[in-house]
């Protein structure tokens, strides 16, 4: 891999991280939405049911693009693999490198369009109180969360606890 081919690389990884802290922040916005009951006067209702609809063809077309890309992803390496024999080693470095820079850039184009048709139709069922997000499965995950977070601090203060005695043992 060249210097070039890293910077490249470099720049594609620092961009696709940025646009995750950047739409990070606008889901923040509406986080509680996920926990905590949203109730919409009918009017609403049926406008946020009718937008889902229209949706649900984009959904899909984006949900089988994105399923389509990431399975042939792999294809620029496997013909790649074609060629090896009749090039000499440079050749082939730029050939794999490039090949699997194409993989990794259907790989990104699929994964974004699946985060985010997922994160609008998420969005829909948030206001709508839909599949995983009816009130009784809003208490579920805020009931798994506070005894996952019970869990993570008593472990916590054993870790603690069992570092402070390897130090009173180490210091003696």
């Amino acid at each position: 891999m060249t210097a070039l081919d890293v910077i490249i690389l470099l720049i594609i990884v620092a961009t696709g991280v940025a646009f995750f802290i950047a739409s990070n922040r606008y889901i923040k916005i509406y986080e509680k939405l996920e926990y905590e009951n949203c109730t919409l006067d009918e009017e609403t209702t049926k406008q946020v049911e009718a937008e889902k609809e229209q949706y649900a063809s984009t959904y899909t077309a984006m949900t089988i693009t994105a399923t389509v890309l990431c399975i042939i992803s792999a294809i620029p390496i496997l013909c790649g693999a074609f060629f090896t024999q009749h090039l000499s080693g440079n050749q082939i470095d730029s050939l794999m490198t490039g090949s699997v820079a194409i993989t990794l850039i259907l790989i990104a184009i699929g994964v974004f369009f699946f985060v985010k048709t997922n994160t609008i139709e998420d969005g829909y069922d948030i206001l709508l109180q839909v599949k995983d997000y009816t009130p009784q499965n809003k208490l579920d995950r805020l009931a798994y969360l506070r005894n996952y977070l019970r869990h993570f601090k008593k472990n916590l203060q054993y870790e603690k606890r069992r570092r402070r005695l390897r130090l009173e043992i180490i210091e003696h």
